[in-house]
């Protein structure tokens, strides 16, 4: 049951020299990943950008935000912009929906395979 094999990674976790911080930091980014693929966009016209994708302040986005320790509308602006620096000029561009659904992809892509390589390594450490 879930519970139990919580019990057991946690334990796991322990005998491999991982902190309660670092144990805690590690699920607070895991649940953040489980969240963010429940965010959702819509599409907005604007006068600057046309057609442009707008993160829905949804449970799961605030959860996000909150969890990785950043505002909503940063979360929201990371997601559905770019910067793009032209001849010393700093542009920003909307995103589609698509290309936001992407960077959404990208971000939880980033964040588990940061984890993953922590972990990998802090067992390697405890090994070695």
């Amino acid at each position: 049951d879930d519970i139990d094999m919580h019990t057991e990674m946690v334990d796991a976790m322990e005998v491999m020299h991982f902190g309660s911080e670092t144990t805690s930091q590690l699920m607070r980014l895991v649940v953040a990943v489980l969240f963010a693929g429940n965010m959702t966009f819509s599409e907005q016209r604007t006068a600057s950008y046309g057609d442009t994708a707008v993160l829905d302040e949804t449970e799961a986005s605030l959860a996000v935000a909150q969890l990785l320790g950043v505002s909503f509308d940063n979360l929201a602006a990371s997601l559905t912009s770019k910067v793009i620096f032209a001849r010393g000029d700093m542009i920003h561009k909307g995103l589609d929906l698509g290309q936001a659904e992407k960077a959404s992809e990208a971000l939880i892509k980033s964040i588990y395979g940061a984890a993953f390589d922590f972990i990998a390594e802090k067992i390697n450490a405890s090994i070695n």
